[in-house]
């Protein structure tokens, strides 16, 4: 199967990613994935040329991709064993026997740390929830419009279009898009104000920040320390309603090992964004002090990590922190000294 010029050229143009533009949380990534071969890209092309409507007569940008839609268009070539598990990409993601996607999942309990609500069944959420056009709660924004398993090697320069020059190189295709690209995420940010905006695995943090202090003259970064293995180094801006984080950092472990990266599935996202989340930062040295100890008493553990993500009615009570600090030192003093008189006894 063939990539057609005029298809490619409309997917580059017009292609932005899945959901919602009225989504409450955009997750913006660094390029579409996938690409692994042409005839995924291809059937991707297709469908969008189909399916999705140029721009309005403004030049605005059109609705979001229905995922799940352009998913059960996209084949799945594998060889070996599993071969023959799935027909096509919904079925590898959505259907009743669908594979948790690593990245996914810890997007998932970003927005319910953030909302400060329990974590759901992460791949029943997925399945019939995550990224739905007609939820409006989630949306995944490509910075980049084509299809690329990672940036160890560009595939696209064996294209022989000379129309569409500047994809003879990785670096010439991102510069021609970029402001372009940036510009429409830009507007649609403004005119739709999600409450939180988290662009991850980006490259050239100073670039991105320069575009949007060019668009929101306004705005003001401030720079927000790692917690290790729990919450990246990210950058943060307050845009008229609209909390703007980006960091070089992707949501997922390697090799699934959690000394590789940031599990945002156990630390239930960044919480401590929330607007119900202001007035923790002083319990969060406690927890660290305190979890290597308790992490043998899950109910102890527990109740410490709701307060810490707000699940106290009282959290937004200054008068409230004080009182609330002095119990928890008394609570887990009085635990460390029966346990060690249990000790002695037993010694």
């Amino acid at each position: 199967m063939s990539i057609e010029e005029k298809k490619l050229k409309h997917w580059i143009d017009n292609f932005y990613g899945y959901g919602s533009w009225r989504a409450r949380f955009w997750f913006i990534g660094y390029e579409e994935g996938g690409g692994e071969v042409p005839e995924e890209v291809a059937e991707k092309f297709n469908y969008f040329s189909q399916a999705h409507a140029p721009p309005d007569a403004s030049g605005q940008a059109g609705a979001l991709c229905d995922i799940r839609e352009l998913y059960q268009h996209v084949a799945v070539r594998w060889d070996g064993p599993k071969a023959n598990l799935f027909a096509n990409r919904y079925e590898y993601r959505f259907g009743s026997s669908a594979i948790q996607h690593g990245v996914w999942k810890n997007l998932i309990a970003f927005v319910h740390g953030y909302r400060n609500k329990e974590l759901p069944d992460l791949l029943a959420y997925q399945k019939h929830n995550f990224a739905l056009p007609s939820a409006q709660q989630e949306a995944l924004i490509s910075l980049y419009p084509l299809p690329s398993p990672h940036n160890h090697a560009w595939y696209y320069s064996w294209l022989d279009l000379p129309q569409i020059g500047f994809l003879k190189s990785r670096a010439q295709y991102e510069a021609h898009v970029y402001e372009s690209r940036m510009r429409t995420i830009l507007t649609n940010m403004r005119t739709n104000k999600p409450e939180v905006v988290l662009m991850y695995g980006m490259n050239s943090i100073n670039a991105l920040k320069k575009s949007v202090n060019e668009f929101f003259s306004d705005a003001k970064f401030t720079m927000v320390k790692a917690i290790k293995q729990q919450i990246p180094q990210h950058h943060r801006a307050d845009l008229n309603g609209t909390i703007l984080l980006i960091t070089t950092q992707i949501p997922a472990l390697r090799h699934n090992r959690i000394e590789t990266g940031f599990d945002w599935e156990e630390s239930e996202g960044l919480s401590s964004l929330s607007p119900a989340g202001g007035g923790r930062g002083w319990i969060t040295p406690l927890f660290i002090f305190l979890y290597p100890l308790l992490k043998r008493s899950n109910h102890s553990l527990h109740i410490l990590q709701n307060i810490i993500v707000g699940k106290s009615k009282h959290r937004e009570s200054g008068t409230f922190q004080i009182p609330l600090l002095a119990f928890i030192f008394l609570y887990y003093f009085f635990i460390l000294m029966r346990n060690a008189i249990h000790f002695n006894h037993q010694h």
